[in-house]
């Protein structure tokens, strides 16, 4: 375990970002700080109980809050999810922003409240990862994702916020701060950690193997959440872990366990394959897939996991270096644990895979059969994909999910609904699709998967989970008139050129 030097949550250490970031926690815990704020629990989700918020609680809940407030990269995260918005936060501390800015402190002040308000308790929530992280510098974004468990800073304030919305809590803190994490990483503010310290200065794997990070990459993105209307979250999430899988590839000795290794989930139809071949094609890496169902193993009648490495080299004219850095997917990967097939060849293809993923090395021959040429294939710097829809598992975690929520519904919404309160709003309301189904946000964990019928020994190779979401209505609709693969866009610009 690599532990967080304490001077790298010194004040003087932090950018120009972050001590801005410092100065409005400071403001606002300033502003709340000899309130007396209590709160009421959300009675549907955890039945009601008043809560008075300590000194402690004030100086999380300033830190959080303050991120609402931060630079624009970081805004946005908070924008993305609407209980984050920063008018809800103020009104919720009950505070205005015109006050937060109307400070007179000095410099000096805000670095003496600092080490004496904050520093311990950064320091305290930051180096609660250092059994996962090297740290190379500390920004804000760290800070704030530090924020998620309500273990490691030993308060539930930002919990029951999301309670008192009526939130699913074990969806909307993840979503937000795992994105940030994501940042850390792509970045270069931390590392994974395996036992041995990197730098992302450290040596490159293979020459020419740098992978550079700028402005470009986030116009990128920009530019495929555009495409995918309506899964614009999960877009990002995979986005952010292929790019960091490319980083990793610029540092030397990579073990597969600080790869991201994804499982993405999702009903049919809802993009799951093309999102991933999109950020393939934009970032210039290749991408191949196969169902996993067609595979036997090497030697056997069927395809091998090793005709993949082929495939790549093809993709790239035979380059190994690019072909090395590539995406597989590997497609209907719930029906691997499936029971139709040879219980005997489906247990093979699981113990190859585990060498696959884990990094191996492959002959794969090329060209001519006689006169072609032999490359060894290191499968350590893929990014490897399974994609499943998992219906009745994810039918059966949006019913758990449902559960957790008192609703009424009509033909086209349902609703939480409230207690008149001035703290709270009188109802929730999600479009559906099925007027009998939400549209809810749902979970899924290794422990479930290895309920479903997966080896716990593979499952466990796969450190990512995320989920594509059933489209609503108004997804639809979006979709239409605003994603830039709508074939109603095309049809406008032809009227539009032919004056039709």
């Amino acid at each position: 375990m690599a532990n967080l030097q304490r001077e790298l949550v010194a004040y003087k250490e932090f950018d120009s970002d972050t001590k801005e970031y410092i100065k409005t926690a400071i403001n606002i815990f300033t502003l709340i700080k000899d309130k007396n704020i209590v709160k009421t629990t959300n009675p549907f989700l955890k039945g009601p109980r008043p809560i008075t918020l300590t000194k402690y609680d004030k100086k999380v809940l300033a830190l959080f809050v303050a991120g609402a407030l931060s630079n624009e990269s970081t805004k946005e995260e908070y924008e993305e999810i609407e209980e984050f918005h920063k008018d809800k936060l103020l009104k919720y501390v009950g505070i205005k922003e015109k006050d937060i800015t109307n400070s007179k402190l000095d410099e000096e002040q805000y670095k003496e409240i600092y080490e004496k308000e904050f520093l311990s308790m950064i320091f305290k929530f930051v180096n609660s990862f250092a059994y996962k992280y090297v740290f190379n510098t500390v920004n804000l974004d760290l800070i704030i994702a530090c924020l998620e468990f309500e273990h490691t800073i030993d308060s539930s304030v930002i919990e029951d916020y999301l309670d008192s919305c009526g939130k699913n809590t074990n969806y909307d803190r993840p979503k937000l701060f795992g994105s940030l994490l994501s940042k850390c990483q792509v970045n270069g503010c931390i590392d994974i950690d395996d036992g041995t310290k990197k730098s992302r200065k450290a040596k490159p794997s293979t020459p020419g193997s740098d992978y550079i990070i700028d402005d470009n990459t986030w116009k990128l993105l920009d530019d495929i959440q555009k495409r995918f209307v309506g899964q614009e979250q999960v877009t990002k999430q995979l986005f952010l872990n292929i790019v960091n899988n490319q980083c990793l590839n610029t540092i030397s000795d990579v073990t597969a366990k600080q790869r991201s290794v994804i499982f993405l989930d999702g009903p049919s139809g809802t993009g799951k394959t093309a999102i991933i071949k999109a950020i393939a094609k934009n970032i210039g890496i290749p991408c191949v897939k196969r169902s996993i169902t067609s595979f036997s193993k090497t030697g056997y009648h069927g395809g091998s996991l090793p005709d993949l490495l082929k495939e790549l080299l093809e993709e790239t004219g035979n380059d190994l270096e690019e072909a090395q850095k590539g995406i597989i997917i590997l497609e209907e990967f719930d029906k691997l644990p499936s029971k139709d097939r040879s219980e005997t060849m489906s247990e093979a293809v699981q113990n190859e895979l585990l060498d696959f993923i884990d990094g191996g090395q492959y002959d794969v021959h090329v060209g001519d059969s006689f006169l072609g040429t032999k490359m060894v294939f290191d499968t350590s710097h893929l990014t490897f994909i399974g994609l499943g829809a998992l219906t009745e598992l994810r039918e059966k975690k949006i019913q758990e999910a449902m559960d957790n929520y008192q609703y009424t519904y009509d033909d086209t919404k349902v609703s939480i609904v409230y207690e008149n309160d001035e703290e709270k709003p009188l109802a929730y309301t999600i479009d559906l699709i099925d007027p009998t189904r939400e549209t809810i946000p749902y979970t899924i964990d290794i422990e479930d998967m290895v309920n479903f019928g997966f080896p716990r020994e593979l499952i466990n190779r796969f450190n990512t989970f995320l989920h594509t979401r059933n489209y609503s209505i108004e997804d639809l609709k979006k979709i239409l008139i605003n994603s830039t693969g709508s074939p109603m866009i095309g049809l406008k610009q032809w009227i539009e050129h032919f004056k039709k």
